[in-house]
């Protein structure tokens, strides 16, 4: 398992990372960027949030960032070339997303990293970021149409050995034609996640199906008949929601064995559930945490 001094030295290397960028020519932050609440870090799995920036001064986020020994933020932004991230509440999806990763795995802790969903640089080096950070486990909140703006960024997840990136599966239209990315593209450490809403559906996806590796639900819903919260409305929602499964997967023992073997990914496919809705058998996954990695209940029916 890795030591705490390999966690920190990634922690480190993002820290220099931030502060090479702060460094480029330019304002060292973004003007308007309010500043970053104090705070000290509070543990727990690592999971970096790629989107299009978040209200960190927001109590419920702010609370629970991850931090280094200063107390400073592992946050990048690519789009001012700063280390604030920042988008005001209601401007995007970032802080809203935010709040359902930490609603979803209470225990998690977020890098925050600010991109351009149309430059393909800016993708790239979000998740060069990533990997120098004490992250497991990246949620991406953009997907798009077209394959060269995903390439750069697939490239270097691929070499992200350590870090299980979760992507959108796109919409129907864009599965159907193949024009999904960077779900598309079919890289060994990401997973690709979209929304499946039973009884609403009129069908359930085919067990097998290979087009997209999780089917998403409420949390709960598989084991109670329904969730507290609402299931994913679209494919970014999902990806979010299936992030926060993989943090929880990383907690206790289980996380530990997870953290040596680092096949995290083929652990969090195996928490897939068989339920049986319109009379079609589907594998789906239920996001509801339960803490220490385990997954109670036997497979549920809609």
């Amino acid at each position: 398992m890795r030591s705490a001094g390999a966690w920190q030295n990634r922690a480190v290397a993002a820290g220099a990372l931030s502060l090479a960028v702060a460094a480029a020519p330019g304002p060292l932050f973004a003007e308007g960027d309010p500043k970053v609440p104090h705070g000290l870090d509070p543990g727990g799995v690592a999971i970096a949030l790629i989107s299009d920036g978040v209200d960190y001064t927001d109590p419920e986020i702010a609370s629970r960032l991850a931090r280094d020994g200063e107390g400073e933020p592992i946050a990048l932004d690519l789009v001012d070339g700063d280390v604030r991230p920042y988008a005001p509440a209601g401007s995007g999806r970032g802080t809203e997303l935010a709040k359902r990763l930490l609603a979803t795995y209470r225990n998690g802790r977020l890098v925050l990293v600010r991109a351009d969903p149309n430059d393909a640089q800016s993708l790239a080096r979000a998740a060069m970021f990533v990997m120098r950070t004490p992250s497991r486990v990246a949620a991406v909140a953009f997907w798009g149409h077209t394959k060269d703006t995903w390439e750069s960024f697939s490239q270097v997840a691929q070499q992200s050995a350590n870090v299980l990136f979760v992507v959108p599966g796109g919409d129907v239209s864009a599965r159907s034609t193949g024009t999904n990315f960077p779900a598309q593209l079919k890289i060994d450490n990401v997973v690709s996640a979209v929304p499946f809403a039973p009884p609403r559906d009129q069908y359930a996806p085919a067990v097998g199906d290979e087009k997209i590796d999780a089917w998403v639900v409420a949390p709960g819903s598989t084991m109670f008949g329904g969730g507290p919260t609402p299931g994913p409305r679209d494919s970014v929602e999902a990806a979010i929601l299936l992030a926060s499964q993989a943090g929880c997967s990383l907690e206790g023992n289980f996380g530990a064995e997870l953290a040596e073997t680092g096949n995290l990914k083929a652990a969090l496919m195996a928490q897939a559930r068989l339920i049986t809705v319109n009379g079609i058998s589907a594998n789906v996954h239920d996001p509801l945490c339960w803490y220490g990695g385990i997954q109670f209940g036997e497979p549920g029916r809609f």
